[in-house]
């Protein structure tokens, strides 16, 4: 373990990035988690059973506070997780982890270290058998953002989803971007590559008439006036407002591409289904990550599904 002594002698930035780390580990440590893969230190300094020490903890804070160049409010912070760790007689508290995780950040902020969703901690081995699904799918109409594929089948996991069609062109869930962004979603949920007029098969959804031969353009139809057994949407501008709009008890959402959104094909499909659904927005922007509209979408399909009364 590295001394205080040791940290204090480093360069101020070399000091700052090595406090980082320890009060990284220092916190997964009092929270029983295991020692973070990317912390990033040397043999010489694994963390033995006294680096949660209070006194340690403590010196750690009070030379992070010490470096001038750090904003006054965060070194008051940094003060008062000091004193935390002197009253906290070696016992786990959630103030000193809060204050700790605030330590870590805070220097990776001031250090020019952005933090992405994959810095977190993530247990290994999601048991798939442990999800509750419902009958909803997804289709992923050529979606180009490893980022965003991973961000949908996270989201797609917290709300049920039994599985997920890829249209051939979209980015491959197995991208190291896509696996971390779902963290862990992916490797729980069935997904397999499909053209969309085979996932209508797949899910037994049945068309309206006038489909066979898709136009470049579809062309929006009458929404159902109730919820239709099976069926296909688009989440797309144009469509039913989304507190408006009757999810099918079974069914597939269309999500299209970052750029072009629903390809013609899918859109008029759906559009001999179910038809869009469109969420609301105040914005001057006007519009949402695709990963983000998914989540919005999904949330509202599940809890349409699960209040809607049986029979």
């Amino acid at each position: 373990m590295i001394t205080i002594r040791k940290l204090s002698e480093l360069p101020p930035k070399t000091r700052l990035r090595k406090i980082s780390r320890l009060a990284r580990l220092i916190e997964y440590r009092l929270r029983g988690l295991p020692t973070p893969q990317n912390v990033g230190l040397h043999d010489d300094h694994s963390p033995p059973d006294s680096i949660a020490d209070p006194a340690y903890v403590e010196a750690l804070f009070r030379l992070a506070a010490d470096e001038p160049k750090l904003p006054a409010d965060f070194r008051a912070r940094l003060a008062e997780g000091g004193a935390l760790a002197r009253n906290s007689s070696g016992e786990t508290s959630a103030p000193l982890i809060r204050a700790l995780n605030d330590l870590h950040h805070g220097l990776e902020a001031h250090l020019g270290r952005t933090v992405a969703d994959w810095d977190f901690f993530v247990e290994d081995g999601l048991d798939s058998g442990a999800r509750t699904t419902l009958p909803l799918y997804l289709y992923l109409d050529d979606l180009r953002s490893p980022f965003n594929v991973g961000a949908i089948f996270r989201a797609a996991d917290a709300f049920g989803v039994r599985e997920i069609f890829l249209s051939p062109g979209c980015a491959d869930p197995t991208h190291p971007r896509a696996a971390r962004a779902s963290m862990g979603a992916v490797a729980v949920i069935p997904w397999k590559r499909l053209e969309i007029d085979a996932v209508v098969e797949a899910v037994g959804v049945s068309l309206s008439e006038g489909v066979a031969d898709p136009p470049t353009a579809a062309l929006p139809v009458t929404p159902p006036e109730t919820p239709r057994e099976t069926a296909l949407f688009a989440v797309e501008t144009g469509g039913t407002e989304l507190s408006q709009f009757l999810f099918p008890h079974v069914g597939v959402a269309i999500l299209g591409s970052e750029e072009l959104g629903v390809g013609p094909q899918a859109l008029a499909m759906a559009d001999h289904s179910s038809g869009r659904v469109s969420i609301p927005m105040a914005g001057a922007k006007g519009s949402l990550n695709v990963g983000v509209a998914a989540g919005i979408v999904l949330y509202q399909w599940w809890r349409a599904i699960s209040n809607r009364a049986p029979g």
